[in-house]
């Protein structure tokens, strides 16, 4: 007599086999989606390389700003950013968003991580990793948190004209008037009275540079450029903000000033007491030594700094 289906005991086997097969392959396809999404994060730090020395050779050799605004107050008439600047100028593509006030990004572009999380800094997990995550630890980049993206405007004549979100960010500080730690990239305050100029205080002081040339940056393939992280000011208590996204939230991706990116152990970079001294004003020589004693492997800091 013809048998016409399995009995209980041969289904049960047949689910048990289905089931090992599944717990064997899961790994291998996390790992590999996972290695999928570093090598794409690998890309867009590239592209943001390239965009960015497109912007140099059109600036006589200067590197971007991390920012800049007409004056300090909340809402100044001038502002800007190194995204939107590089977006602006074309140099690289990149959504504007709909939405100033929206919680998620629409679109899709080189300025976000295939493993970032798609939420606004400051829009429902705090405004910085710092504060929902110890920053004296090896690891603390890794907190959900530092996976946000930054939603940067630029604002002409008093209007926001362009909205731009990135998960990347820059090696510098937002500190006024220039590279005053000799982090590379600065964000600048520019006073239209009593005369123009940048990177003049309140006081229309000439303050320390404004930006630099791209010849000055000693050790390209160890000096850091962008990053896994949250826009800038990484020194001080935003340590935080250089993300350990990769590898089970272990490893970092960097762009160094010679174009290659690299993954890198989150605990060799900075972290804990990174900057310290860390106030504006600080000796970029003494800096240096201390980011490059403790954390040998990258450069953030250029020692001479033309003031």
């Amino acid at each position: 007599m013809k048998r016409s289906a399995f009995t209980l005991v041969e289904l049960l086997v047949v689910i048990g086999i289905v089931s090992l097969l599944i717990s064997l392959l899961l790994p291998a396809l996390n790992k590999a989606r996972e290695t999928s999404k570093t090598v794409k994060c690998l890309s867009n730090l590239k592209q943001i390389g390239i965009a960015h020395m497109m912007y140099i050779d059109a600036h006589k050799g200067y590197i971007v700003l991390a920012g800049y605004r007409s004056d300090n107050s909340s809402f100044p008439s001038e502002q800007g950013s190194w995204a939107t600047l590089l977006v602006g100028g074309k140099f690289i593509q990149a959504p504007n968003q709909p939405d100033p006030f929206s919680v998620e990004s629409s679109g899709t572009s080189a300025l976000m991580c295939p493993s970032g999380l798609n939420i606004r800094w400051g829009s429902v997990m705090g405004w910085n990793p710092t504060h929902v995550a110890p920053f004296n630890n090896p690891r603390v980049g890794s907190h959900p948190a530092a996976g946000q993206f930054y939603r940067s405007q630029r604002v002409s004549n008093g209007v926001v004209d362009l909205t731009v979100d990135t998960q990347y960010g820059i090696n510098g500080t937002s500190g006024n008037g220039g590279s005053v730690e000799g982090f590379p990239f600065s964000r600048i305050t520019y006073h239209t009275t009593p005369s123009p100029g940048w990177g003049r205080d309140s006081n229309n002081t000439t303050k320390r540079p404004v930006n630099i040339r791209i010849t000055t940056i000693p050790d390209a393939s160890k000096f850091v450029q962008f990053f896994d992280g949250l826009f800038y000011n990484f020194n001080g208590s935003g340590r935080s903000r250089i993300a350990a996204r990769h590898n089970g939230q272990k490893f970092t991706n960097i762009l160094f000033f010679d174009g290659h990116a690299e993954t890198i152990d989150r605990i060799e970079l900075p972290w804990g007491d990174a900057t310290a001294p860390n106030s504006q004003g600080s000796s970029p020589s003494a800096l240096a030594k201390n980011l490059e004693t403790q954390w040998p492997r990258t450069k953030w800091v250029v020692p001479d700094m033309p003031f």
